[in-house]
């Protein structure tokens, strides 16, 4: 399992654009992480590879549960009571709201390194393994 994945970065752009080639994600406001998932051994870490295990807990919590052995890319977002994300709330500690783990790739899977595979490829897998679950979601444009 591949350890320390920085993850790709968005980039500014002047304007808008749509092209049939790109695929487009919702801008979560959250923090990005990664989720290192061996089993029921998880490690949540931050963009910059520092831990995330103790203070997002229950997403962790709700991963070990899975059992899968996968690097999952996705953003931890705090929800309000409407569904809209609340990045205050996330980053004051208070999490009043509902914690999710948004999951929108997966760079490794079952002794495979996804991360030269196609997008789409990666995201029709990582959207059948991931279970219901009001904790753990696929992200959908």
């Amino acid at each position: 399992m591949p350890r320390d994945i920085a993850p790709m970065a968005m980039t500014l752009a002047n304007e808008p654009f749509n092209h049939e080639d790109w695929l487009f994600e919702v801008k979560w406001d959250g923090y990005r992480a990664i989720a290192y998932c061996k089993g029921k051994t998880v490690d949540l870490k931050s963009r910059k590879s520092n831990t995330f295990n103790k203070r997002f807990s229950q997403i962790r919590n709700a991963l070990q549960k899975l059992n899968l052995n996968a690097v999952i890319d996705g953003e931890v977002v705090c929800l309000n009571p409407d569904g809209k994300a609340n990045f205050n709330e996330l980053i004051s500690g208070t999490q009043n709201g509902t914690m999710v783990f948004y999951a929108f790739d997966l760079l490794w899977f079952n002794g495979h390194n996804l991360q030269e595979s196609p997008l789409i490829e990666r995201r029709k897998i990582l959207k059948s393994i991931l279970p219901k679950s009001d904790i753990i979601r696929f992200s959908s444009p």
